[in-house]
């Protein structure tokens, strides 16, 4: 690839892994650290998720985490404090994929999960060019793979009463 060569990112395996049935082994890291997140990296996990709801992570934790994980089998899975747009979007600008996304009660809870990943006119987001996650504004806007690489989970937040 030289400079003038578009970049595309390649396809999310994780997702891929996960759309085929495929049962995959991983690591819920709460440690907050990028040492321990890229020595759990090289231990041979599927996925590892970094847990941003009940550990001591925000987005200024995460990315170090994320960047860790960078050389590593692992997937990178983000646990966001809530089920809130604007706390998705930032944990989407430095190139979280993978989200297991709190407080999913319902299919509204669910839409509004999925809507905060994608662009209009299948979401919310807006744009953000000069971020991690499109390599600081080199990735080629006609990629056609950027919804097609993110997965989202459900959580429930709390118990359903009957």
């Amino acid at each position: 690839m030289t400079a003038s060569t578009p970049y595309c990112p390649l396809p999310n395996q994780f997702r891929a892994a996960l759309t085929q049935g495929e049962r995959l082994i991983g690591c819920w890291a709460s440690l907050a650290s990028p040492i321990v997140t890229e020595f759990l990296g090289m231990v041979g996990f599927d996925w590892m998720l970094l847990d941003a709801e009940h550990a001591p992570n925000d987005v200024l934790t995460l990315i170090p985490q994320l960047m860790a994980l960078k050389d590593s089998a692992a997937a990178p899975v983000v646990r966001p404090p809530a089920n809130d747009s604007v706390v998705i979007k930032r944990l989407l600008d430095p190139r979280f994929f993978n989200f297991l996304t709190p407080f999913v009660d319902s299919a509204a809870d669910a839409q509004r999960a999925v809507a905060a990943t994608r662009n209009p006119p299948l979401g919310i987001r807006g744009v953000s060019v000069g971020q991690r996650g499109n390599r600081y504004g080199t990735v080629d806007r006609r990629c056609k793979s950027r919804d097609r690489r993110r997965s989202e989970g459900r959580s429930p937040g709390r118990p359903r009463r009957r």
